[in-house]
């Protein structure tokens, strides 16, 4: 196993207990809420329907073990309301 390949599974590793947690604790309008990691950055993808819920996915996120740093780059896009 070469260097690349450890490095690819840590950072999956990482990337998926960061999105396992953002499905753990916080609520179904996060479900959408893409991870990616670098190293120990993480980037999040996606959509979420207001700038608090994306600041939560940012958060959550945060404060799991390895991540240093978060790249939030979930678009807000709210949900029309039925007239």
């Amino acid at each position: 196993m070469n260097l690349a390949t450890t490095s690819r599974q840590s950072n999956n590793r990482l990337a998926e207990r960061v999105f396992h947690t953002l499905q753990q604790l916080s609520c179904q309008r996060l479900r959408t809420v893409r991870c990616e990691a670098r190293g120990t950055t993480i980037v999040l993808h996606g959509e979420a329907r207001s700038y608090y819920f994306k600041q939560l996915a940012q958060t959550i996120a945060a404060k799991v073990p390895g991540v240093h740093y978060v790249v939030n780059k979930v678009r807000v896009a709210p949900t029309e309301e039925p007239q």
